[in-house]
């Protein structure tokens, strides 16, 4: 998990809200703890990790705005 990496992940985060993202890694606690600092670092909530795919999200304060947006339920 490079720094360029997490770079790349900040802008798609910024344009679309909900990534996907593949983690490349065998080990289900390395994935576990791999999507966690993903999350940490790009300030982003993780929505669904089934296998080796990662979902994340973070609301894009400059398309507020707009009419449709994602609300994640607490919990």
């Amino acid at each position: 998990l490079t720094d360029a990496v997490l770079k790349e992940l900040d802008i798609a985060l910024d344009h679309h809200e909900l990534v996907k993202v593949k983690l490349a890694v065998g080990d289900r606690d390395t994935r576990r703890q791999m999507a966690d600092q993903i999350c940490r670092e790009c300030d982003a909530e993780p929505v669904q990790s089934i296998g080796k795919t990662l979902s994340i999200y973070r609301a894009n304060p400059e398309k507020a705005h707009e009419k449709a947006h994602i609300v994640l339920p607490k919990g």
